[in-house]
């Protein structure tokens, strides 16, 4: 049986700063412009904590493309992030699709994605279409449908 999510379904855009999120339900796109500071970082927990509160199952499109600085501070505060609501991720969390057009820093990141026991599926790509492409394949490997008709609106 397919999961349909037509009584959740919805579709947000929020600016804060920085971050964008893009929002239809399953698939949630999120891209970073410029650097990433603790105040930032904490907006997109305050975010990524309503998205779980939801308690369905959701997938997460990282829009690198425009990313700046990520300290080595933030980071660690990420890390620690995902660590204290494992449970909470390993309930709802389908995985990451992360857009980055660097072939080394997806290579490397790939490498730490081996390394480290992270929640669901990570894919790292190169482009926008590719990561629609990983979406489907990781949406339908879960039996979990996706209303498109709302175009992604990729920041620019």
């Amino acid at each position: 049986i397919m999961n349909r999510y037509a009584n959740t379904q919805h579709h947000m855009e929020l600016q804060m700063g920085q971050f964008r999120y893009w929002d239809s339900s399953p698939v949630i796109v999120i891209s970073f412009r410029g650097d990433v500071d603790a105040e930032l970082l904490q907006q997109y927990f305050r975010y990524n904590q309503q998205v779980l509160e939801r308690k369905q199952k959701y997938l997460e499109i990282f829009d690198l493309s425009l990313l700046g600085d990520f300290p080595a501070t933030c980071r660690k505060e990420f890390a620690d992030y995902l660590k204290t609501h494992r449970p909470q991720f390993e309930r709802y969390y389908l995985g990451a699709i992360v857009v980055m057009e660097s072939a080394i820093v997806r290579g490397a990141l790939r490498a730490i994605s081996w390394l480290q026991s992270y929640v669901g599926e990570h894919k790292y790509v190169a482009s926008r279409e590719e990561a629609i492409a990983e979406t489907k394949k990781l949406l339908s490997a879960n039996e979990i449908t996706w209303d498109e008709s709302q175009p992604i609106d990729w920041p620019s």
